[in-house]
């Protein structure tokens, strides 16, 4: 027997010599990572045969409590297996907080000689719609990991064997959440269920998920129907549990949640042991948007290596990946007859997260001044008490204004704005923009409009700027009189119908100079994997969810209200139907586009008054 990796561990209960007899046998023992490493789960290899254990256990030898810990650490680890007829080679596996397995030992083996034969796995081919779907799903979430290592974790999963855990009399009980798939929402996971003791009370329920804070689970709660099933049970009456626990994103795999009850006696029982795969409140089932052949093609080849591993069967694998792509391309999608122009320069990140552009070759090769001359912070680094755009940590704040201001910046180079003498920002909330806006100009006329009363009143305060207060009428237009050199919209259109786009994308041309220029963001497609693949519901419900997202595929935009709030709630559009719209509806013509190019989430799209011959856009 070896060990292959530097972690601590102890294998303290196998059979004799590693002969197994038939039937189930228990490998149990101790582990303990390197330093600075969590291990979140544990899994056994009989050759192609995966097996899951239970790992983070209480262990007799470890008693020490840490500093600021309730609990000893919970080092333990046990497998229940029975080797496949054959079987000579056994492997234990580690999985860290990244997700990564190690091997940390291994051992021959003998199995029974009345050892069942292996069970034959299901055709690749019958499964395959689902599995490519969750691999297009993780490739989009986790572009930076490979397709091979995304499809052998993801097989891996598919034909691995759980073990889960049940209270053990005398504890009786029932997890309700999670089952196989647990919703996770807002970054956690319901975690619901009951359970009592005949002749103890449950002092303390604890939800833990290994490397994760534990989270305190609410006991105690009304549950009238368990009385009458489990009368022998002491707070029969009073046994439900409800709770969260908090799971970042990239815990994609199955999840190996374990709940501890701790008992008026002093004891401590592990009550529940399950594995489940999260799973995104609003994930709609569907494939994810706009995907191209080729990396639909890469996702099943990444599969098919991936199948000799497992000895998963290959037959019929050609025709359900063809079935299943002419089935995908038959879904009515937006696909106008020409494609959103490619503008002349394409963006990219610096290291520290804001846009660099690219200039065509066509240009100097040299990047767009950002703010040149600017300080890092702008000139009003004071952040209003009710700014809801301002979270826990103000860097961002201030980076996401400053990035606006380059986008600005940029778009008023390409329209030939030499002279920037008005601007308007609209919405202007506390001034996230404005404030760099009059930093960047300290002498152009600066005007904010808002519908939030506080905000406009900040802006006008503290950046000597021209407040107008935006009312649902419209009437607050005859106060925009302009004409303005530079006009903002951020994340306004991303909040409304096409109505309002219209009206809105016209009275901003009405009050643009001859050279001003028109920054607004949109949702785009970016927005639509996201809402497509789960990651983000952004507050609707699943079922406005799919109506969003089937308009986007087959109209080119799609909106829904929010559930509270009609006439605003959220919008998606596609590049080329925001050309066509802005072409047919308003004088304005395109003169760039940017995907995510604001905050990596939202499409920035530059506009300028057509020209006096009235032609189409022209991208420069």
């Amino acid at each position: 027997m070896t060990a292959t990796t530097g972690w601590q561990f102890a294998v303290e209960i196998n059979p004799t010599s590693w002969r197994f007899p038939s039937g189930q046998s228990w490998i149990a023992g101790w582990i303990q990572p390197t330093a600075g490493q969590g291990m979140t789960d544990v899994r056994a290899r009989l050759h192609h045969r995966i097996i899951f254990g239970l790992s983070g256990l209480p262990h007799p030898a470890f008693t020490e409590i840490l500093p600021g810990q309730r609990h000893p650490i919970r080092p333990g680890f046990s497998f229940s297996l029975a080797p496949q007829l054959g079987a000579t080679l056994l492997q234990l596996e580690a999985r860290d907080a990244s997700g990564r397995w190690t091997e940390f030992f291994r051992t021959t083996i003998l199995a029974a000689p009345d050892a069942l034969v292996a069970g034959i796995l299901p055709q690749l081919g019958k499964s395959l719609g689902g599995l490519v779907r969750l691999l297009l799903k993780q490739r989009l979430r986790t572009p930076r990991r490979s397709w091979a290592e995304l499809a052998d974790g993801l097989l891996a999963n598919f034909v691995a064997e759980p073990l889960n855990a049940h209270p053990n009399a005398p504890l009786a009980g029932a997890m309700e959440e999670p089952q196989a798939i647990g919703r996770r929402r807002n970054g956690c996971v319901p975690v619901t269920g009951w359970l009592a003791h005949p002749t103890a009370r449950i002092t303390q329920l604890s939800a833990v998920i290994d490397s994760l804070p534990v989270a305190i689970l609410a006991h105690g709660l009304a549950r009238p129907d368990v009385a009458g099933i489990f009368p022998d049970l002491r707070d029969r009456d009073h046994s439900a549990f409800v709770g969260e626990i908090p799971l970042p994103d990239n815990f994609d795999g199955p999840v190996l949640l374990k709940l501890f009850a701790e008992l008026d006696n002093g004891q401590t029982h592990l009550a529940y042991a399950r594995r489940f795969t999260p799973q995104p409140h609003g994930d709609t089932g569907q494939m994810p948007p706009s995907i191209r052949g080729f990396n639909f093609m890469c996702a099943v080849w990444a599969l098919q290596r991936s199948t000799g591993r497992y000895r998963i069967p290959l037959q019929g694998l050609t025709r359900a990946a063809w079935k299943l792509w002419i089935s995908y391309r038959a879904i009515p999608v937006f696909r106008p007859k020409n494609a959103f122009p490619v503008p002349g320069q394409s963006v990219s990140r610096r290291q520290d997260g804001r846009p660099r552009f690219i200039p065509a070759q066509s240009e100097p090769a040299s990047d767009l001044p950002f703010s040149a001359g600017l300080n890092p912070a702008p000139g009003n680094t004071i952040i209003a008490t009710a700014d809801d755009m301002c979270g826990p940590d103000p860097s961002h704040y201030f980076q996401l204004g400053r990035e606006a201001l380059t986008l600005v910046e940029q778009a008023s180079t390409r329209a030939g704005n030499a002279k920037v003498e008005a601007i308007l920002d609209l919405p202007c909330g506390h001034g996230r923009v404005a404030r760099w806006l009059r930093t960047a100009y300290p002498a152009a006329r600066l005007t904010v409009c808002d519908t939030q009363k506080p905000g406009v009143a900040f802006c006008v305060s503290h950046l000597e700027a021209n407040g107008v207060i935006a009312r649902l009428d419209g009437s607050h237009w005859a106060e925009l009189s302009g004409p303005y050199d530079i006009v903002w919209c951020g994340s306004l259109l991303t909040h409304f119908g096409r109505e309002d786009w219209v009206v809105h994308l016209r009275r901003f041309a009405e009050r643009l100079t001859p050279h001003g220029v028109l920054v607004i963001t949109t949702h785009g497609r970016h927005v639509l994997a996201k809402l497509q693949s789960g990651e983000k519901d952004y507050g609707l419900p699943e079922a406005k969810v799919s109506q969003l997202c089937s308009s986007v595929l087959a109209e080119g935009f799609g909106y829904v209200d929010y559930p509270d709030t009609p006439a605003y709630g959220i919008s998606v559009a596609q590049p080329a139907w925001i050309l066509d719209l802005i072409t047919r509806e308003t004088r304005l013509q395109v003169l760039d586009f940017r995907e995510s190019a604001w905050d990596q989430h939202q499409d920035v799209v530059v506009c300028a008054l057509k020209s006096a011959s009235g032609r189409g856009p022209e991208f420069h």
